[in-house]
């Protein structure tokens, strides 16, 4: 069974050019900053999606980090 972090989920799509770095899991993203951040969610086995699509009402937004909390709480 996957992790809530490694299911699927609709990811931006925006200027897929700049995910210039690679995580140690092979996931693409833009800066060096959330290279580090990444690297440190995993090493705490801490669950997240990044830049996991979000609606809300008729607008539409990409946070950089969703992360599911141990209680199920979500965090953007």
């Amino acid at each position: 069974m996957k992790d809530w972090g490694d299911g699927d989920y609709e990811q931006s799509d925006y200027r897929p050019e700049n995910k210039i770095h690679v995580t140690s899991r092979g996931l693409k993203v833009r800066s060096k900053s959330e290279l580090i951040i990444c690297e440190n969610l995993y090493a705490n086995h801490v669950e997240f999606r990044y830049e996991q699509i979000l609606k809300i009402g008729d607008r539409t937004f990409a946070p950089d980090f969703t992360i599911k909390r141990k209680d199920g709480k979500i965090i953007y």
